[in-house]
């Protein structure tokens, strides 16, 4: 009764861990396409209703959904309240704060670096092209992560499952 309690527990565990490792691939993609729906939300707050940066990322918060809801609360913040010079400043730091909830990688979170750093200019023709370039910059990144997803996921699933049966198995 000890060995099949202690088996199914170390399925079950590793199988958590596999799909776990799983769901990282599956949220990036869902990240990926927020934070598309995110930036053209602040491209039409920015140049169609000219509000301020912290009114546009207030708004935006609003119309997108967990973890950039809070990323863009946070630097609404940060930018109302003048705590911070610029506004890389305030997007490092409500990074840093949402970073466990962020299944970005390096290069996506890079990609939205560049992009904060170009709105600091005052040029409305360098904020559409700003905002142009980053869009089909994620749009490509989303492809790629949807074609990792589609080859990894389901692996991460059953090399889960299995190396929990291997380990039963080698135990047994």
């Amino acid at each position: 009764m000890l060995k099949i309690l202690g088996s199914f527990l170390i399925i079950l565990s590793t199988s958590g861990m596999g799909f776990l490792y799983a769901f990282g691939y599956k949220e990036r993609v869902r990240q990926l396409r927020e934070l598309q729906y995110s930036i053209n939300a602040l491209s039409s707050e920015i140049l169609y209703s000219s509000n301020p940066l912290w009114i546009a990322f207030l708004n935006v918060a609003n119309k997108c959904s967990s973890p950039f809801k809070e990323l863009f609360l946070n630097m609404s913040e940060s930018l109302k309240q003048k705590s911070i010079e610029t506004i890389s400043e305030s997007f490092e730091i409500a990074l840093k704060q949402q970073r466990d909830n962020i299944y970005l990688e390096n290069e996506d979170l890079e990609l939205l670096r560049t992009f904060i750093n170009g709105l600091s200019s005052n040029d409305c023709e360098g904020h559409k092209k700003n905002f142009n370039i980053t869009q089909k910059k994620l749009e490509g990144l989303e492809k790629i992560a949807e074609e990792n997803r589609n080859k990894n996921e389901r692996l991460y699933k059953y090399l889960g499952v299995l190396s929990g049966l291997l380990i039963v198995i080698l135990l047994v």
